[in-house]
């Protein structure tokens, strides 16, 4: 028939495409480590950018919930949202390192004379203050504004850290899954925790995972061949 016909004729038809993980950009341990605890000055741009990122980094919340969290959001044990992008709603633990950050940030605005309302943002100073008056299309352009000068902060952080990766906000969400797929935590627990809709889209944490790891041992592989041989 015309497919066998096709198929004969087709020069690609032996090629098959090498299937790998969708990159997923994350931070080593080490690296998250040295991130989370470089000394910066209090309340200046880059502490607070890397407050952001670590908060994210233990929560796997997208920046974009993250910069609109409230006070009612958070209960002092969990942190409930419904998710920007999915309309989802989510509900996830506040790790130790989250409960320290948003006491931090009150004890910082009853310094400073704010008072803490239910629908106040607990990053406040980030989005613009008329922004709940905002249309929705100023709405998204202060966020990606937000953003990009959190993601300019984040690069001179990474300098800092002497991380050698593009740090970004994208990247804390990764580096959450990636720590959790590490240390051996279920998928489908990490797919509830990252608000995924398919377990599908947190399997790709673990491709490439197991992409990295085959990745090692290819080097050491290259380093037995390529290096000095044994004396005799």
């Amino acid at each position: 028939g015309l497919g066998d016909v096709y198929k004969r004729q087709n020069p690609f038809r032996k090629y098959k495409m090498k299937s790998t993980p969708t990159e997923r950009p994350c931070l080593s341990e080490r690296e998250y480590f040295r991130v989370r605890n470089l000394k910066l000055i209090m309340q200046g741009k880059l502490y607070d950018a890397r407050q952001l990122f670590v908060f994210e980094s233990e929560t796997g919340i997208r920046i974009s919930d993250i910069l609109k969290l409230r006070w009612q959001n958070y209960d002092g044990h969990y942190i409930q949202i419904i998710m920007d992008k999915t309309d989802r709603q989510l509900k996830i633990p506040a790790s130790d390192l989250v409960k320290e950050i948003c006491a931090m940030r009150e004890r910082r605005y009853k310094t400073a004379g704010v008072p803490i309302t239910p629908d106040g943002f607990i990053f406040r100073g980030i989005l613009p203050y008329e922004y709940d008056s905002m249309s929705r299309e100023e709405k998204v352009c202060a966020e990606n504004c937000a953003v990009a000068r959190i993601n300019l902060a984040l690069k001179r952080v990474a300098v800092l850290a002497r991380v050698k990766k593009n740090l970004s906000t994208h990247v804390g969400r990764h580096t959450f899954a990636s720590r959790l797929v590490r240390s051996g935590q279920n998928m489908v627990v990490i797919r509830d925790l990252l608000g995924h809709a398919s377990i599908r889209t947190t399997e790709i944490y673990a491709k490439i995972m197991q992409s990295q790891m085959n990745d090692a041992i290819d080097v050491l592989n290259k380093l037995n061949n390529h290096g000095y041989k044994r004396a005799e």
